[in-house]
């Protein structure tokens, strides 16, 4: 019966870690966008760097887009996932009514630098199944959202 139990525990850890290890490809992101991971440092949009973020969101994969014409609206893109996943919204703060329908705000916000000053995104999360995933467009202004995605 011992042993019974021991191989139980020992099927549910592997089970368990073979769960944690899920990768997520990222592919077909639209409109130049790229993908990399998230860190400070690393584009934001264009030429705006990412100063701080969330320790809980370090080395997630993200996703983001070229802001182009800054009098007009912030693009929207798709990315596909071959697996369910939570996005993190990077979101400028600058929106005073950004259309998120189904997100939920967060307590988390990051910091951007453009031209020398410091620029802040609140972030939202929300889960999608594998497949397509829609992130919608800025209002003139601000830059594009950036999407950071979690395997759940």
């Amino acid at each position: 019966m011992k042993l019974l139990k021991s191989v139980s525990v020992l099927l549910g850890l592997i089970c368990f870690s073979g769960l944690a290890m899920v990768k997520v490809r990222i592919n077909d992101i639209s409109d130049n966008g790229t993908s990399s991971p998230c860190k400070v440092g690393i584009t934001r949009s264009g030429n705006f760097k990412l100063a701080a973020i969330p320790q809980e969101l370090e080395d997630l994969q993200t996703v983001s887009v070229p802001r182009g014409n800054s009098g007009a609206t912030g693009k929207g893109f798709s990315f596909k996932v071959n697996v369910p996943v939570t996005v993190y919204l990077f979101v400028d703060k600058r929106c005073q009514t950004p259309e998120l329908d189904g997100w939920e705000k967060t307590k988390m916000t990051a910091i951007w630098k453009a031209y020398g000053k410091s620029y802040q995104d609140i972030i939202y999360v929300k889960n999608f199944p594998g497949g397509t995933i829609i992130i919608p467009g800025n209002p003139p202004g601000a830059i594009p959202h950036m999407a950071a995605v979690e395997a759940q």
